[in-house]
């Protein structure tokens, strides 16, 4: 990764790897991330955050769906592996 940065003169910020966010988010009690047993979407207390930050509560509370899924890209990767086929 480091290479590829050095070469095209990039620079990734890895905000959810900041040691200081990882250790406020490890002392965040359960009861704030998960509302309960029966809880699907989960990451309660982000998901608040950002409703009241002025996200719309549908996009804020839509179901979590796998990044491969939410861009499209396995239905790309399907059509081109089975092309010839």
């Amino acid at each position: 990764m480091m290479h590829a940065q050095w070469q095209m003169a990039l620079s990734c910020v890895f905000l959810f790897l900041d040691k200081n966010l990882v250790e406020f988010a490890l002392n965040i009690p359960v009861r704030y991330k998960i509302s309960g047993s029966d809880d699907k979407l989960r990451k309660n207390i982000l998901r608040k955050t950002a409703f009241n930050l002025g996200l719309d509560k549908q996009i804020a509370y839509r179901p979590k769906k796998a990044a491969q899924y939410g861009t499209g890209i396995d239905k790309i990767l399907r059509k081109k592996s089975f092309k010839g086929y």
